[in-house]
């Protein structure tokens, strides 16, 4: 009851938790199995009755068949995934579909048509100023054009006013990894890496900086062993562990990161032991 009522006052449709259940109720004769919760939460009619009669307590909530946001995400992941064409995409730019539009400012990025994704951005930066993805989008568009100080003022003002979020951070690493501000790169990434260690693209963007600090006596280390946090998470145990060793072997003579590459390797040795 009380779920539901905080379902309700975040504008989501109380219907559908009945919903739900029914859905799940037909789905049971399907199963081979039930789910272990199926024993101490059983989908009686009487509990579903219960759920739908809670359900109509509540205004009506009016579903939104058009989603401005869902519409972005659904074009721009289609472009990401090599599943849509340009002569589609037109179609629907044709047509007015302003998030096919940005999708679109996308696929000529990606294409390498610098001229016309910047063309297609600018027709829908107004219609979504508050969407992080023009920022993102706008600061790749710089930046595979090595218009670096572009890229950077076309991000940093957005990402300053989210610091939390992570594709806003990770683009401005992208982008001071490539003005050799490798240090900061790494401060802005590692924040991330403190609250989820299994971030593959924040190891691997640990790495780039640390190739790019040609400055850093430790540079081929900090290669190798981010390297291996890369190899770690993607599956490849043995490679990464190799690869700490191969890390372990060159800072012999600094305790310090002697120490922390031999409880890291440990750590990995031991993790995929249990694995075998």
């Amino acid at each position: 009851r009380i779920g539901m009522q905080y379902m309700y006052a975040a504008g989501y449709n109380p219907q559908s938790m009945a919903d739900f259940f029914e859905t799940m109720n037909r789905s049971t004769s399907r199963l081979s199995y039930l789910p272990d919760f199926w024993m101490t939460h059983p989908l009686t009619s009487e509990r579903m009755s219960e759920s739908r009669l809670r359900a109509n307590q509540f205004p009506k909530v009016k579903s939104k068949l058009y989603d401005p946001d869902f519409q972005i995400l659904k074009w721009y992941t289609l472009v990401e995934t090599n599943q849509v064409t340009e002569q589609l995409l037109q179609i629907q730019v044709n047509q007015n579909n302003k998030p096919a539009q940005l999708a679109m400012s996308a696929f000529y990025n990606n294409q390498g048509d610098y001229a016309k994704a910047q063309t297609m951005l600018d027709g829908v930066k107004t219609t979504f100023p508050n969407n992080t993805l023009i920022s993102i989008l706008q600061a790749d568009i710089y930046l595979n054009q090595n218009k670096l100080d572009d890229a950077y003022q076309a991000i940093i003002n957005t990402q300053r006013t989210m610091p939390e979020n992570r594709p806003l951070a990770y683009k401005l690493a992208e982008i001071l990894i490539r003005q050799g501000k490798s240090a900061e790169a790494q401060t802005l990434v590692q924040r991330f890496i403190n609250t989820n260690n299994k971030d593959i693209e924040g190891w691997r963007l640990l790495q780039q900086a640390a190739n790019a600090d040609i400055k850093s006596p430790l540079r081929t280390v900090n290669v190798l062993r981010y390297r291996a946090e890369v190899e770690y998470w993607s599956g490849y145990e043995e490679n990464a562990i190799k690869s700490m060793l191969h890390a372990q072997r060159l800072a012999k003579g600094n305790n310090a990161m002697s120490a922390k590459i031999e409880d890291r390797l440990k750590q990995m040795q031991s993790e995929r032991l249990l694995k075998i």
